[in-house]
């Protein structure tokens, strides 16, 4: 894909025939361009990336941390001695047992 066949540049430029790719870059480092869409051109660019405005429906919180290059490799190693697919899978797994390690401590 060509910076010129961006689906964002090809949307809003049929309502906004100036905008194009070095825009479209622009607007992506606000804070160093000082470069924003005004609404309506928000509205087609989001739509054209297919952002949903709606709450995301799915249940439960995101949570996120950083791992080190030794820990990933660990990580990885455990995931495939449990034989699943996800990381979500593996913390979930390892999260659960921390709590009923803790909860048995604390019951005793």
């Amino acid at each position: 894909m060509s910076r010129s066949d961006n689906p964002v540049v090809v949307a809003v430029r049929e309502e906004f025939p100036g905008f194009d790719a070095s825009l479209w870059s622009k607007v992506q480092y606000p804070d160093t361009y000082g470069v924003k869409l005004v609404p309506k051109a928000k509205l087609i660019a989001d739509k054209a990336l297919k952002r949903r405005k709606r709450r995301d429906k799915r249940k439960g919180h995101t949570l996120s941390w950083r791992a080190g290059d030794e820990l990933l490799e660990r990580l990885q190693t455990a995931r495939k001695a449990l034989g699943v697919l996800t990381y979500q899978e593996v913390i979930t797994i390892a999260v659960m047992r921390l709590i009923e390690g803790v909860e048995d401590i604390a019951n005793v």
